[in-house]
């Protein structure tokens, strides 16, 4: 108002923000009615689509005139495709707050996955999609079926550059235990040339092993001769996907390791007990990753998709989860896991597999919802611990064994 009455210039009177800025020197209007940073939002009405995008924001408003800011600010976040269906940054600057897991891309994967792997098209589509909305974190492997080569396919003309990649070495589960050290070299030279040829990458940003056994096999050599390619800037950063404690307190403790993945859920409390959540946090520097959020599917299916393993019941955990997101508001199961995980000072990005644009989307929107209080992740953790789940729950490499 202020500016209306005093502005003069044709510039300051159309786009009115200037001569604010120009006065009080501050390009910035905090609130305390929201609880997160909107400042990327758009509602500028220039064009036809930004007439309807306002129109989708009223739509079922019964009172436009009286309704709060705060309502439409928020609405105007949530619209699919709109400016603020958007991906917020992680606690680093490396990554978005999600990360695009790609087995599902490459292969079959996933005891709860309906869809199978889908075509090479429809792969590129959902990791453009991803990346218009704000995902700039790719997770793949080598031993993940045709999924670095379709992440390559899709990062290229003007997608090129926009998702930091990270992929794994190759398992090398051909090498015998006698391998000479040329042969050790040449497998994992071509292990890594091969991810750069099917991402179309001259360096590859981060490369994790897949296999924690890597770092020490073969007296070293296979890790050795990762640090001399690393040396050459072939490879950025190294890191370790790690799947039980003990190896993730080994990768914590290296000093070579700059990232590191694991699996991490609202039943697994093995990382706690022993130690490794308290070991992440004293090491600043690590950036962590966390897959298995819904536990390969089953945290959010039906209790009989769960594997037969003995002293687990799937109703009985589910019905406790289902009772924590009534108690704590959430929308669902997939909500209540990513909050909590979001929860977690330490995690810097959740790996979610998708292969659909539906799930991309469902995902996207969750991320938009707040993360779980500290007092809340605590309610979860006092109701679930009781569950206990085992080592063959929560590895889905085990589950063959024990499947009935």
């Amino acid at each position: 108002r202020e500016a209306s009455r005093e502005a003069c210039e044709a510039y300051d009177r159309e786009h009115v923000t200037p001569w604010i800025i120009a006065k009080y020197n501050t390009s910035v209007f905090k609130t305390n009615q929201l609880n997160r940073d909107l400042g990327y939002l758009r509602c500028t009405m220039d064009t036809y689509e930004d007439y309807l995008r306002v129109v989708d924001v009223y739509q079922n408003i019964p009172d436009p005139v009286n309704v709060s800011w705060v309502t439409l600010v928020e609405k105007l976040a949530t619209l699919v495709g709109g400016p603020g269906f958007k991906l917020a940054k992680g606690k680093r600057k490396q990554g978005s707050e999600l990360t695009l897991g790609t087995a599902q891309l490459g292969m079959k994967y996933g005891i709860a996955n309906r869809y199978g792997k889908p075509t090479v098209p429809e792969a590129i589509s959902l990791i453009h999609k991803a990346i218009e909305y704000g995902l700039n974190s790719i997770d793949t492997a080598r031993g993940y079926g045709e999924a670095e080569y379709r992440v390559g396919e899709a990062l290229k003309g003007s997608f090129a550059g926009k998702a930091r990649v990270v992929t794994k070495l190759d398992p090398l589960a051909w090498l015998g235990p006698d391998q000479s050290t040329p042969s050790i070299a040449a497998a994992v030279e071509a292990s890594v040339y091969r991810s750069c040829r099917e991402l179309g990458l001259r360096q590859l940003p981060v490369l994790l092993l897949h296999r924690w056994a890597h770092r020490h096999a073969y007296n070293d050599r296979i890790w050795q001769k990762l640090l001399e390619m690393k040396e050459e800037k072939v490879i950025g950063l190294l890191g370790a996907s790690v799947q039980s404690p003990e190896e993730a307190l080994e990768a914590i403790q290296d000093p070579e390791i700059n990232q590191v993945q694991l699996p991490f859920n609202i039943l697994d409390w093995r990382w706690r007990k022993a130690g490794v959540i308290q070991a992440l946090e004293e090491r600043q520097d690590l950036i962590v990753h966390v897959r298995s959020v819904f536990l390969q599917g089953i945290l959010t299916s039906d209790p009989n998709l769960w594997p037969k393993i003995n002293g687990v019941n799937a109703r009985e955990i589910m019905a406790e989860i289902d009772e924590l997101v009534k108690t704590l508001n959430r929308k669902s199961r997939a909500d209540l896991c990513i909050a909590y995980v979001r929860a977690q000072p330490w995690v810097d990005s959740l790996v979610i597999g998708m292969e659909t644009l539906e799930q991309l989307e469902e995902n996207i929107r969750l991320f938009q919802n707040k993360p779980l209080t500290i007092e809340e992740a605590g309610t979860v953790e006092a109701k679930l611990s009781e569950a206990n789940a085992p080592e063959e729950l929560l590895n889905p490499a085990l589950w063959a064994q024990g499947t009935g």
